[in-house]
């Protein structure tokens, strides 16, 4: 049996199906893409930082507020011109610093859920303006419940007043620097376990149904 063989014109026509030596479709972006792409990333910046603004401006003067509050303080004993712990093996030194973390993980759990309930679909831009905030908000805290407290100068004048023998308390300082990530640990940690508790979820997509045969 013989094959025939294509003519000319079949040469030319177009064949059906997919075509294994055609070139490859361009994969260049269709114009108007990077506008849209640079007014996203433009209004996830601003979301992130009014985020950021918001949580710092409630996280420092309330967590500042408690801390100088319930911190418990260190008692000096005058003697002479010199003060002294009253007792130097009370852990009254080491207690503000626990009470300041302790409390910016409780306004930070606050703080958290507040911004998953005003943003039930929170993205990058609101973790991260979350937990920027939470840090700034740690900082402000830090400095407020130091502003709040006498000066060392005045602490020093009202010795003087009381005289040999009389107890006062010392200013309020925060010894460990890294009690200040507990507003952000806490923020961070409420608001995770809010979107995995009550955050929108991904339709399940059902597996293939494969026809039997027989």
């Amino acid at each position: 049996m013989t094959v025939p063989l294509p003519t000319p014109d079949d040469r030319k026509a177009p064949m059906r199906g997919l075509d294994p030596w055609a070139a490859p479709p361009s994969l260049a972006p269709t114009g108007g893409g990077g506008g849209d792409t640079r007014v996203q990333w433009g209004r996830e910046i601003r979301t992130g930082a009014v985020v950021m603004a918001a949580v710092a401006a409630a996280v420092g003067p309330v967590l500042g507020l408690l801390w100088e509050r319930l911190a418990p303080r260190v008692r000096l004993l005058v003697g002479g011109d010199a003060l002294y712990l009253e007792n130097p093996e009370s852990q009254r030194a080491i207690a503000g610093d626990g009470t300041f973390l302790l409390l910016g993980v409780a306004v930070g759990l606050a703080a958290g859920v507040g911004v998953f309930l005003a943003r039930r679909r929170s993205g990058v831009a609101e973790t991260a303006g979350l937990a920027l905030g939470a840090g700034l908000g740690a900082v402000l805290a830090w400095r407020l419940g130091e502003l709040l407290e006498p000066s060392r100068e005045e602490v020093r004048e009202l010795a003087r007043r009381l005289g040999e023998g009389a107890l006062v308390d010392a200013p309020l300082t925060l010894n460990a620097p890294g009690a200040l990530i507990g507003p952000a640990f806490g923020a961070l940690l409420g608001h995770f376990v809010c979107m995995a508790l009550w955050g929108p979820r991904e339709p399940v997509r059902r597996p293939p149904v494969f026809p039997r045969w027989g």
